[in-house]
């Protein structure tokens, strides 16, 4: 993936990941399932495609699988805490009987005896110094998200959710 300035010169030059963020319902009170698909440079974090929604897993199971295709990627990060650990077989088996591509799960699990507030501080020391030095680029799509835009603003009260700020 090349990113190229106002001015014609190449601006980053990264190969994209998929990064998923999964919830298991799609209630009003449920977290967001967070799919980003970006990269990391010297010249910050760009984020090529965003999606969040509360959904069920076999909506952003197949969300997932339109932002592979879409990228042609091979991969998917997982965060896999909790019962999200079946969530590799799941994927195996989508694909062992032929309803999709084979693929490679890359599980993420926070560092054992990580809460919720190891959970903010990993967010806030990785995506702050982004944010504040404008080196955090999203596309026009993920910049309008209301939800998105909420999880900003809000960021570290205990009535926020922070499902793709984690995700980024």
């Amino acid at each position: 993936m090349e990113v190229y300035a106002n001015d014609h010169s190449l601006l980053a030059e990264f190969k994209p990941i998929l990064v998923i963020d999964p919830t298991s319902t799609a209630n009003d009170k449920s977290d967001f399932c967070a799919i980003a698909v970006g990269g990391k440079t010297d010249a910050g974090l760009f984020i090529c495609d965003f999606w969040m929604k509360r959904e069920t897993p076999r909506v952003w199971l197949d969300k997932m699988y339109e932002l592979m295709d879409e990228w042609q990627l091979y991969v998917a990060n997982i965060e896999m805490v909790g019962g999200f650990k079946l969530l590799e077989y799941t994927i195996q088996q989508m694909w062992a009987g032929g309803k999709r591509r084979p693929i490679s799960v890359n599980p993420y699990q926070p560092p054992s005896g990580a809460n919720a507030e190891g959970k903010l501080q990993r967010i806030e020391l990785v995506l702050g110094p982004l944010v504040f030095n404008g080196l955090l680029h999203l596309p026009l799509h993920a910049s309008r998200d209301l939800e998105l835009k909420k999880q900003f603003m809000f960021f570290g009260k205990g009535t926020s959710k922070d499902d793709g700020l984690d995700v980024l």
